[in-house]
């Protein structure tokens, strides 16, 4: 289950629009959720009987090539995602996720709580970083410049 904090605001020029939090860690599942979304509302849009009524042969046009563009998204987005799940589907070769280079260097050093499981951050802890889709292991040490990309 995805949870995403937003606020719906006015622009400089009075118009609404959405601000996501601060804190919000981009990750795959949450663009593929929002473009999946927004391309059921705009190809919902498309087909509905009031549609052609609604809006003039321009506004038609900019609808149905926004909705071919936000198909397309989804579906690279979604074969990312099938990618990872496949990956995660595999042994794992880790010990730790995390979504972010940031996240993975903050991993505290007096324990990490991962999946029901505690860890040192000591030699040989593996971490799995899904913004680059890259394993890092900690070797030589344990601060951050012991990082090193697993082959």
């Amino acid at each position: 289950m995805l949870h995403l904090d937003y606020e719906i605001n006015l622009d400089e020029n009075g118009e609404p629009q959405v601000q996501i939090s601060k804190y919000y860690e981009e990750i795959p599942e949450d663009k593929f959720m929002i473009i999946s979304l927004a391309a059921g509302l705009v190809s919902g849009m498309i087909i509905h009987p009031d549609y052609k009524s609604n809006f003039n042969e321009n506004q038609q046009k900019v609808f149905e090539i926004t909705s071919r563009m936000l198909q397309t998204l989804k579906r690279d987005i979604g074969n990312h995602l099938k990618e990872r799940i496949a990956s995660n589907n595999t042994e794992k070769n880790y010990d730790v996720e995390v979504t972010t280079i940031v996240r993975r260097n903050a991993l505290n050093y007096n324990g990490i709580i991962y999946e029901d499981k505690i860890f040192k951050r000591e030699i040989g802890l593996k971490v799995l970083v899904l913004e680059t889709m890259k394993v890092y292991e900690l070797q030589g040490g344990i601060d951050n410049e012991n990082w090193v990309e697993v082959k």
